[in-house]
């Protein structure tokens, strides 16, 4: 699934290989994808490449964890002296570094094991789990990097050690560019999506800790004082627990017609749905959601968002959105006073644009790498 982090990988292995380094990609599940174009990205045999469910509700779940660590685990042994520096990003990728070997982790997210609702045994399993992740990263890892403050205190409860700091850069360019009347035509057409609805957007797998559900109890709340609202989800949707609990919800306060699930979404689609949107929602409570709002913003559009979020600081401290726990409330707000909220956003546009840029993030990745392998 090519999300945040598959961007954060490839933006940096672009800007790399344009100054000389050589760099290559491992992967243990991997789709053709044309932002991979002209990368070296090395895939372990087929019949050895897992499927694993990225959030755990079931033991095979776990087991294929261990499996897809032992599968990378045993591939690093055998190239990992052809490199100066191992660079795992998300999880399971950090168990399976070997060793000895100079690190560096790009901590897009703090590992979150378990995503049942209601299994109280499997919970203790991811329990053992955070004493296991700690040993392996605090054994393995010399250097991790994070996004932000909030991001840096959360690495520090957990491990016991303090991460360096580097803003992820923006697309503010590809987001910031209006669709053509072709590429909106389409998007309208597949998602049925209306010229006179308000759309309220949420961008992320769907998941406890994108905590979709609050966005639902907003539009619940809504249904009558905002004329035509609709939410789209845009974002990895699997069959779990949590999904019957959505549809549940949507049952049972009648919200078939205003809710549309768009599965995961292309960059070029989700630019296109970002300018067809009116307002970014983005309630989580857990790790993840940073580059979203930054790319609504690029698009003009007025973002919501947790406190609960690690950016919401940054976008609290310039004033570039809303931060709070009452969505509803928060809605009906930007809607009431659109046109102020706008303006805001166009705000929040010119700073991405001049502050959050890739190659900013990669000029001081780099200097981390090369400090690493001069040891």
């Amino acid at each position: 699934m090519y999300g945040g982090a598959e961007t954060v990988i490839v933006h940096l292995a672009r800007y790399l290989s344009a100054r000389g380094v050589d760099v290559s990609i491992l992967t243990a599940d991997f789709e053709l994808r044309p932002e991979y174009k002209h990368l070296n990205v090395i895939v372990p045999l087929a019949e050895k490449q897992i499927h694993y469910r990225i959030r755990g509700e079931k033991f095979s779940d776990v087991v294929d964890v261990f499996r897809i660590v032992n599968l990378l685990r045993n591939y690093l042994l055998k190239v990992a002296n052809q490199f100066d520096v191992l660079n795992p990003h998300n999880f399971p990728a950090t168990w399976a570094v070997p060793r000895g070997k100079p690190t560096i982790w790009m901590c897009n997210e703090l590992p979150d094991f378990w995503h049942g609702i209601s299994r109280p045994l499997f919970r203790k399993v991811a329990g053992f789990a955070y004493f296991l992740d700690r040993y392996f990263i605090n054994s393995r890892v010399d250097v991790a990097v994070v996004s932000d403050q909030k991001n840096a205190e959360s690495f520090y409860n957990r491990y016991g050690r303090w991460p360096r700091i580097i803003h992820y850069g923006i697309e503010g360019e590809f987001f910031s560019k209006p669709p053509s009347r072709s590429e909106e035509y389409l998007v309208r057409k597949k998602y049925q999506l209306r010229d006179d609805s308000f759309y309220v957007i949420h961008v992320g797998m769907i998941s406890p800790s994108k905590n979709q559900l609050e966005t639902l109890r907003a539009l619940w709340k809504l249904k009558c004082s905002v004329p035509n609202i609709k939410v789209i989800f845009a974002g990895f949707k699997q069959n779990t627990q949590y999904t019957s609990l959505l549809n549940d919800f949507i049952g049972q306060k009648s919200l078939e017609g205003d809710v549309i699930f768009t599965g995961h979404v292309s960059k070029d689609e989700l630019r296109v749905l970002y300018h067809i949107s009116h307002v970014l929602v983005l309630p989580g409570i857990g790790q993840g959601s940073w580059l979203s709002p930054f790319e609504a913003l690029a698009a003009e559009k007025p973002v919501i968002v947790s406190p609960y979020l690690t950016n919401s600081s940054i976008i609290d401290r310039m004033g570039l959105g809303i931060v709070t726990s009452d969505y509803a409330k928060a809605i009906l707000e930007v809607y009431e006073n659109y046109p102020c909220y706008k303006e805001k956003a166009r705000k929040g546009k010119e700073f991405v644009l001049s502050e959050l840029s890739w190659d900013r993030f990669c000029e001081k990745y780099l200097a981390i790498l090369n400090s690493m392998a001069l040891k």
